[in-house]
Formats: structure tokens, C-alpha cells, sequence
């Protein structure tokens, strides 16, 4: 015996071809939203986890209000079991547009850098700029500028891991990569800008991997201690030997509570939990639109 619905349900759908194309149509444009949505935030997001490995990372960050000499850091390194690099920048206004730009040398142990474009800087008149900066200020490589009353030649664009939002300091509420920008230049060309705003900035690394927030949480509270009475020490000396040019410690930042690296991963999260609930909601709407024709449809055959 025949189906009947084999001649019913073309009829139907030619009898109401604008309302079932019109439900196609949204469903389609909604299952590639969000699969492409989801695609695209979990590629990012493994390249994002990937790169702290890649890149290698620092598990923070204090800056010290003057230079110190070896000794104070083989004694930091020894009493926190930790390795420290040394990352001292300086701030410089752009002479043209005002902006801040924070200079370091290039990177050859910790938060290394990324080459987006260009080259790394290899004359002492050259400078690397932060990609998303660069494109904001609408800089193109070959472009010159100014910092400390020196010409600087842009000869490329990078990213680095421990800036993968410019957060110029933590406790801003959002990024800004209008206004401030990193910087790479070659050690001789850092030291000839002879900029009076140097902050002597040292990154660790703990020589045992430590792994999760609240393990992190517990290692950068014993390092911060450690770090405390070690300089508190080595002052006392600097006293007792009559010179009273003391050092302290002028910033202090452990990775897991560091905005300019953890933003990324935070914001990339947090949409990709939004667009699966807006996926959820769209699965009700379109349920709900279902049961309404088939409703309709129910009424009118009855």
C-alpha cells in the first residue's frame, strides 16, 4: 500500500515555502555560527595554552628600585629555589603621538618573542613593536620613531607571552593597545637611548614546576617571604657598613594573577561558555516554533 504522505508532504511544503525556508535558512546560519564560533575559540585557545611552554613563560615578576649586584641575585635565587632574568625596561613617551612605549632588550631565555612580521632589530637604531599596537597607530615597518630624542627604525612587529594583553599596568580595568605598546631593541641600542626612567625588572622561574592556581598561589606567598627577608638582610648590611643607599621592592606580580597574560585566556573562556548558552537558548526558540506548526497544522487537518 502506498504512503499518502508521499503526495502530502511536498504539498505541504510548496503550500508554506516561505516559513520552512525561512526556519532552514536561520537553523543553518546558526549551526555555522556557533560550530565556527567554538572552531576558532578552541584553535586560539590551544596556541594560547600552547605558547607558555613554547615561549617559556615566567611564573612572575618583582622590579627593585635600584640595580643590584650579583650577590643579592645568586642569594634570591638560592633561598627561593627559583632562576631569575633580568628584564629591565624603560618608559619613553613617543615624541610624536605621546604614546608609551616600554622598551626591554631582546629576550633570549624568558618570554620570548614572536616574530608577526619583519625581523628583529639588529642595528642599534632599530626597534621591534607590539603587532596589535602597531597596527592601531597605523605603523608600517620602515617608519621611524622617536623616543629619548632618538630616531628609532621600526623593523618589525612581535608578540610576547607575558603581554598577550597590553595591560600597561594590573590594576587597570581593560587593556590598551591604542596608547601603549611594547618594545624589543638590541642590548647596545637599549643602553644608547640612555633613558632616565629605567625600571630594573627581574622575571623567575621556579626550578620545580609548579602546577595550578592555588599551588601557584602558595609558591608565589613563600617566594614573596623569602624575597622580603632576603632584601631586608642584605639592607641591614648596607646600614651596618654605613651606607644607607638601600634597596626595596617596587612591584611584585606572580603569572597567575597577571592580566596582561591571563586576559586572553579568561575572555576566551568566557565567550566560548556565552555562545554555547545562546546556542542552548536558540535549540528552545526553534523547538518552540516547531511545536507551534505542528500545532497549526494539526488544527487545520482536524
Amino acid at each position: 500500500m502506498r504512503n499518502p504522505l508521499n503526495k502530502r508532504l511536498p504539498r505541504e511544503l510548496k503550500h508554506d515555502f516561505g516559513k520552512y525556508l525561512v526556519i532552514f535558512l536561520f537553523m543553518v546560519m546558526m549551526i555555522s555560527l556557533v560550530s565556527g564560533f567554538l572552531v576558532a575559540d578552541n584553535s586560539v585557545k590551544h596556541s594560547y595554552d600552547e605558547g607558555f611552554e613554547k615561549y617559556n613563560l615566567e611564573d612572575g615578576h618583582f622590579a627593585l628600585d635600584k640595580e643590584p649586584d650579583s650577590s643579592l641575585i645568586n642569594d634570591i635565587e638560592n633561598k627561593t629555589d627559583s632562576k631569575l632574568y633580568d628584564l629591565r625596561y624603560f618608559e619613553e613617551d613617543e615624541a610624536d603621538s605621546g604614546d608609551t612605549i616600554r622598551v626591554y632588550k631582546d629576550r633570549t631565555e624568558v618570554n620570548l618573542e614572536c616574530v608577526m612580521k619583519g625581523e628583529m632589530p639588529a642595528a642599534d637604531n632599530e626597534i621591534a613593536l607590539d603587532r596589535m599596537y602597531a597596527q592601531n597607530a597605523k605603523i608600517k615597518i620602515g617608519d621611524t620613531i622617536k623616543l629619548a630624542g632618538k630616531e628609532l627604525k621600526v623593523t618589525g612587529f612581535v608578540a610576547v607571552p607575558d603581554y598577550s594583553c597590553l595591560f600597561e599596568n594590573n590594576s587597570d580595568m581593560m587593556f590598551d593597545a591604542t596608547n601603549f605598546s611594547i618594545a624589543v631593541m638590541t642590548d647596545k641600542g637599549f643602553e644608547n637611548v640612555s633613558s632616565n626612567h629605567v625600571k630594573y625588572n627581574y622575571a623567575w622561574k621556579y626550578n620545580k614546576e609548579v602546577i595550578g592556581d592555588k599551588a601557584e598561589k602558595e609558591a608565589s606567598e613563600d617566594f614573596l617571604e623569602n624575597l622580603g627577608d632576603i632584601i631586608k638582610e642584605y639592607d641591614t648590611k648596607l646600614i651596618m657598613s654605613g651606607n644607607t643607599d638601600i634597596i626595596s621592592v617596587s612591584d611584585y606580580l606572580p603569572r597567575y594573577t597577571n592580566k596582561a597574560v591571563n586576559f586572553t585566556g579568561d575572555d576566551m573562556g568566557s565567550d566560548k561558555a556565552t555562545i554555547m548558552l545562546f546556542d542552548y537558548i536558540v535549540m528552545v526558540v526553534i523547538a518552540f516554533v516547531f511545536a507551534v506548526t505542528t500545532s497549526n497544522t494539526i488544527s487545520q487537518e482536524a
